[in-house]
């Protein structure tokens, strides 16, 4: 039995120790998801919250039948789209960046500008995106989910999962060279 799967049952018998340490495993890459798609930092601290609630109270209809992450993103996914439909707003673009490796090492002030804009550009040109299509390019490239994981966590046919992928590739290509072509503000 995995270890996400006996804190799931020791859960679903009421111990709440197990449940804070699925909690603690799984809280930064929820907070990160919430964050990439609503894009505002206090929003997606009260999404974390709202989604870690959500599953303690669901998590009797876990049946292991996908792994405990994938159930997890799903619920997590549905939560913060239900967020932003009720908001029925645009998000602006996320203020803070995760820590890149690239930034560990001495940049030149002009070098750190150009990558912190390079992120921007492509910050911003997934915002753009669809909602459909920036989840699952999220899910597949931010948090290294399968195509059949995706495909389980949003309730969607495999070809689904890849067609929307591939258009979510292309959509992001196109805008960014847009913008290389100064077709969006690249912010300069």
């Amino acid at each position: 039995m995995s270890s996400d799967l006996y804190l799931v049952e020791q859960a679903k018998r009421g111990d709440k120790e197990a449940f804070g340490y699925l909690v603690e495993k799984y809280e930064k890459k929820i907070f990160s998801l919430a964050l990439r798609i609503c894009g505002q930092r206090e929003e997606a601290e009260d999404l974390a919250q709202e989604i870690f609630l959500k599953v303690y109270q669901k998590l009797n209809t876990y049946q292991g039948e996908a792994a405990f992450s994938t159930w997890l993103y799903r619920v997590a996914a549905n939560t913060c789209f239900d967020r932003l439909r009720q908001l029925k707003r645009e998000m602006s673009i996320q203020k803070e960046f995760n820590e890149r490796e690239f930034y560990k090492k001495a940049l030149t002030p002009e070098e750190e500008f150009f990558n912190r804009q390079e992120i921007l550009n492509i910050e911003k040109a997934l915002q753009t995106l669809p909602e459909d299509l920036r989840l699952v390019l999220l899910l597949r490239e931010q948090y290294g989910l399968r195509y059949e994981e995706i495909a389980k966590a949003l309730s969607l046919n495999l070809g689904t999962v890849k067609n929307r992928i591939f258009r979510a590739r292309e959509k992001l290509r196109k805008l960014l060279m847009q913008q290389g072509e100064g077709g969006m503000d690249s912010g300069v």
